[in-house]
């Protein structure tokens, strides 16, 4: 039998039996912070952060997009009844429930509804708070992970602190933050990400001191991450890739201790399972995830490494931010630009995986483990219409903010570049705080943001022009509204429900007869358009057109039994509504 024999990093090559883990180091020589000075340091920095750059978004109102189908529209959150809460733990397919498992999340709406009533300041501090909790985490990460890890060997705990500190601003205050933090609709966003965070900061915490309660307190959140968002199932696979950096607890192909790794999270597994049966379950039964004819195979694959780059690019430059990003052009035609990004995370994701057989590295590390949480929402399983969203980053670009600072901090760089980087560190959060504090503007009302989001994409998105119709028609502004509509039916001109709104606002300019051919429009795309049939029932109704007006209105109460305008305008018209509740 070969001897066994260790490198200078500790880790066998030959045998491959045993790993030694990295020699600690010798108590007393370098003082370091105590657990109390570094709790109060983080709270501090998050409090800080988060409220000098979102401060501003406390007086945006309530948007329609999302928050009127999640708080307002949905009598299920509106009291903290037994079967209002036996629904958020188990049916995600019920009336506006929006089709996503996420019982913990809607159970803080709930809360927020109870305590503030419809007060979104209230609402979205809340989502400020769970902010804070997050970035306290991400110290919490960066501090365990730096102290752990060889390379981090040459920085001092003063450094270390600093690579820490720079770390958590850098996620808490960056712009791709925005979304999460200020749509009172993803409150599933930084409930989840806050759990996660809190998860992966006791696991590392359980790592280095054995101690049982951090054990238990990984479990509590895991479980909480995972009831808040289904993005969560990332958590598991995470925490094994951290388990071979920075604490070096298996290395391939040594697949028995790889597999005690993963043996030793039954519970984090367990939850991922449970949590992806049912948010897949959930998405598919409302229609949310895209087949292969309309979203084809390579373009899933060839658009999710174009996301791994385009969000990396973000990062770094977060420049004309939307709400929503259409698919590339390159991505769709499948270029030869689009099959280089391919290539190049390939290339990447093929190096990462090729050092779990040698020496861990941080880079590769956290290169997969952002691979690994990005992986829900890449695309490849396609939900929506979007081909990327800002809000997708919260957990992923933790990783990236870590390596960041740790490159900005490093102290043997040249004298000269280090003296560069000093200064970047210095002036990155700023402008980064300044940046956010504007890009929350773009989200004060409907209006704001879908006439940012059309600034940057006029033609390659019939949504926003859609949703802006939305918003002016609520305003007043008719003919604008309708000149929206119209431009949105240029662009996608088989929608059913652009159709119908265009009946509608047709039907406000007493434009009826063209009011009844877009209603008409809009039944021949779905058969089943609430909306259509009911702008078809008014528009006949308007001409005293009794007859087709009754058979459409009942048309609606056979949609939707107990329509409340189906009845109350058949009453009017001295008929007896049928398929009623």
């Amino acid at each position: 039998m070969r001897a066994a024999t260790a490198d200078n990093s500790g880790l066998v090559r030959e045998g491959q039996t045993l790993l030694t883990p990295p020699v600690p180091a010798t108590p007393g020589t370098q003082p370091t912070p105590s657990r109390i000075a570094l709790t109060a340091i983080a709270a501090a920095l998050a409090a800080l952060l988060v409220g000098a750059a979102f401060s501003p978004s406390l007086d945006n109102a309530f948007l329609f997009w999302d928050d009127r189908v999640y708080l307002h529209d949905n009598p299920r959150l509106q009291a903290l009844t037994p079967d209002n809460l036996w629904w958020m733990l188990t049916d995600s397919r019920g009336p506006n429930a929006h089709y996503n498992w996420q019982p913990l999340t809607a159970l803080s709406h709930a809360l927020d509804l109870a305590w503030f009533g419809f007060d979104p300041r209230a609402h979205r501090a809340g989502n400020l708070v769970l902010h804070a909790v997050a970035t306290m985490a991400v110290f919490a990460i960066a501090w365990r992970l730096l102290r752990a890890a060889p390379e981090a060997n040459s920085l001092s705990p003063a450094g270390t602190l600093a690579a820490a500190a720079l770390a958590s601003a850098l996620f808490s205050v960056h712009p791709l933050r925005v979304e999460s933090v200020v749509w009172i609709a993803e409150r599933k966003d930084v409930l989840c990400g806050a759990f996660y965070l809190l998860a992966v900061a006791a696991w590392l915490q359980f790592r280095a001191s054995g101690a049982r309660p951090w054990r238990v307190a990984t479990s509590v959140c895991a479980l909480g991450a995972c009831l808040a968002k289904p993005m969560a199932v990332s958590l598991p696979i995470v925490l094994v890739l951290l388990d071979h950096w920075p604490h070096r607890r298996w290395q391939l192909p040594q697949w028995r201790r790889l597999g005690q790794n993963i043996i030793d999270k039954p519970d984090l597994f367990a939850y991922a399972l449970l949590t992806a049966v049912m948010a897949l379950l959930a998405q598919s039964g409302g229609g949310g995830i895209r087949s292969l004819v309309e979203v084809e195979l390579a373009v899933r694959f060839v658009n999710a490494a174009h996301s791994l780059l385009f969000y990396a690019g973000k990062f770094l430059a977060p420049f004309n931010l939307a709400t929503l990003y259409p698919y590339s052009a390159h991505v769709t035609g499948l270029s030869v630009l689009a099959w280089m990004e391919l290539a190049l995370a390939g290339t990447l994701t093929v190096w990462s995986l090729r050092s779990l057989f040698g020496r861990p590295s941080a880079w590769s590390t956290l290169w997969l483990t952002t691979i690994v949480m990005l992986g829900p929402v890449m695309g490849i399983v396609q939900v929506g219409v979007q081909s990327a969203a800002d809000r997708y980053t919260y957990l992923p670009m933790v990783g990236v903010a870590i390596l960041v600072a740790t490159t900005l901090c490093w102290p043997r760089w040249p004298k000269r570049v280090r003296t560069a980087c000093i200064a970047l560190a210095l002036v990155a959060p700023l402008a980064l705080l300044s940046q956010t504090r504007l890009q929350t503007l773009v989200w004060q009302s409907d209006r704001t943001l879908w006439e940012h989001t059309l600034a940057l994409y006029p033609t390659a998105l019939p949504v926003a022009h859609l949703n802006l119709g939305n918003a002016l028609f609520r305003a007043g502004d008719i003919d604008s509204a309708a000149m929206r509509y119209e431009r949105a039916l240029e662009l996608e001109p088989d929608n059913p429900l652009t159709w119908a709104n265009l009946a509608w606002a047709r039907l406000r300019l007493d434009q009826f007869k063209s009011a009844l051919a877009a209603a008409d429009r809009a039944i021949e795309l779905d058969e089943n358009s609430l909306q259509g049939w009911l702008s078809r029932a008014v528009a006949h109704q308007l001409q005293a057109q009794t007859k087709p007006a009754v058979a459409a209105y009942r048309r609606v109460l056979e949609i939707h039994p107990g329509n409340a305008d189906a009845v109350r305008n058949l009453q009017l018209l001295g008929e007896t509504p049928v398929h009623t509740k």
